[in-house]
């Protein structure tokens, strides 16, 4: 990507980039409450991948793996 450029697909576009700046903006603000995730701010973030996946596979025109 550095010698010839590269195109990214519309939908890291539109959804990837925020989805990974929230979860970085969530895991700054879990990690400075103690800078140690508990059990409830762990299984939050477990949900929020889940339902990040489930929307990720459910989109239409996306092959399932």
């Amino acid at each position: 990507a550095l010698v010839t450029p590269i195109g990214v697909p519309a939908q890291i576009v539109r959804l990837d980039i925020w989805v990974m700046l929230a979860t970085v903006v969530v895991l700054v603000a879990f990690a400075v409450t103690g800078w140690r995730v508990n059990r409830w701010e762990g299984a939050v973030m477990l949900a929020a991948y889940g339902a990040y996946l489930f929307v990720q596979f459910s989109a239409p025109g996306v092959p399932a793996a």
